[in-house]
């Protein structure tokens, strides 16, 4: 009859003060060489319309992509709400003769009733033709 292994005994916790953790590799090392030919902006532009960068460090970015990338303001959150069925087809309806999407149309309300709305928050970036 063939055994079953047994849990392996506990170990007892170590208390010595852990290794130091190396230093962070200096710009000058030749392993960023490759890295930098990689990070040019068109590189970047094009990896991020692929989907194969999903995030790039904000404090670099804007160099790195430039105003296209850069448009917005602030970070988008979503916002939920329930309308009257009447209002939602007014929206569409609006949004499929103008081209001006339900999103926008509510930021353009918003900023009728006094809420702060920058303009580069405001920009369709799907375009759709009319």
């Amino acid at each position: 009859m063939a055994q079953t292994p047994r849990r392996p005994e506990l170990q007892v916790p170590s208390v010595e003060t852990p290794a130091p953790r190396p230093a962070r590799v200096a710009p000058e090392d030749p392993r960023f060489a490759l890295a930098q030919t990689l990070e040019r902006p068109e590189m970047i532009r094009e990896a991020v319309a692929a989907g194969r960068v999903r995030a790039i460090n904000a404090e670099t970015a804007p160099g790195l992509i430039g105003p296209r990338g850069s448009r917005r303001t602030a970070p988008e959150v979503a916002l939920s709400t329930k309308v009257p069925d009447y209002v939602l087809r007014q929206l569409r309806r609006r949004y499929a003769e103008s081209g001006v999407t339900i999103r926008n149309q509510v930021l353009f309300a918003l900023r009728l009733a006094g809420v702060e709305v920058r303009d580069e928050d405001i920009t369709d970036e799907r375009r759709r033709p009319r």
